[in-house]
């Protein structure tokens, strides 16, 4: 794991390194000075009447350390608030595949009309499916597993269809059945089960900091290198200056880098 390189390297600090990490798509410079260690950042206790960005505490071997949402503190939404609207999100795609099922075995068993849609493409799942992009391997591949029940279970409506018309009502009810046990109970499984896979695809580091004589953890959705720069190539931009949190950014091969001041980051 790279946080692990990272750490060895955090043994040998240097006034002018820092630690380059990722928030919310963007690249971020700490110094290393007050950086301890980087661990995975442990579920935390929530604090009462703290401010929003104070995710809680976790325990780290002996120490009991506040854990600041870095997203949070910098404005943008947690890390954790995403994974839990994706599951949301999956939950009334499940209830959607649920009542479609349901929708077909009432049109053949009342002589009605289906028309909803048979392409698995086109429902409200299949349109996020297809057009969803992930860099997590984990998530990528558990969600390859949604494809195949999907699109035999949106290709039924046509075959009970015909069924019907060939051999009667219970035929085709038959063949509804049988994709309610195999086919849609896969894929409410996979639906109901994505919370940890979703969980897993968004697991963030902790940055561990002394600060003022006392530890403190930032969170990070992920850490790259150290880099080294001098005070002076840091330039003054519209951006820090609406962002009490930065002290600026750096231009490091052609990445633009903003700096963090820790002391006001941490500080509440």
């Amino acid at each position: 794991m790279k946080a692990d390189l990272i750490n060895k390297q955090l043994e040998e600090t240097d006034l002018n390194q820092y630690l380059v990490i990722q928030i919310a798509d963007n690249s971020y410079a700490l110094s290393i000075l007050p950086i301890k260690e980087i661990v995975i950042a442990p579920e935390a206790t929530p604090m009462p009447n703290s401010p929003e960005f104070v995710r809680g505490l976790i325990k780290l071997r002996q120490n009991i350390i506040t854990l600041i949402d870095s997203r949070k503190r910098l404005g943008f939404r947690s890390i954790l608030e995403n994974g839990q609207e994706l599951f949301r999100m999956l939950q009334e795609r499940k209830q959607d595949h649920i009542n479609w099922l349901q929708t077909l075995y009432t049109a053949v068993e009342k002589d009605g009309d289906f028309n909803l849609t048979t392409d698995p493409h086109a429902c409200a799942f299949g349109r996020w499916y297809d057009n969803f992009k992930t860099d997590n391997y984990g998530l990528e591949v558990y969600l390859r597993q949604f494809d195949a029940p999907h699109k035999r279970i949106h290709a039924i409506a046509t075959r009970a269809l015909k069924e019907k018309e060939l051999n009667g009502k219970s035929a085709a009810i038959k063949i509804i059945e049988q994709v309610k046990n195999t086919d849609l109970k896969a894929m409410i499984d996979l639906f109901d089960n994505a919370e940890q896979a979703i969980k897993e695809a968004h697991r963030e580091l902790a940055i561990i900091l002394e600060h003022n004589n006392s530890i403190v953890a930032i969170t990070a959705d992920n850490v790259s290198n150290i880099v080294s720069f001098e005070k002076e190539q840091i330039q003054q931009s519209e951006l820090n200056e609406r962002n009490q949190f930065l002290n600026g950014s750096v231009n490091i091969n052609g990445d633009i880098i903003l700096v963090i001041d820790i002391d006001r980051f941490v500080n509440y």
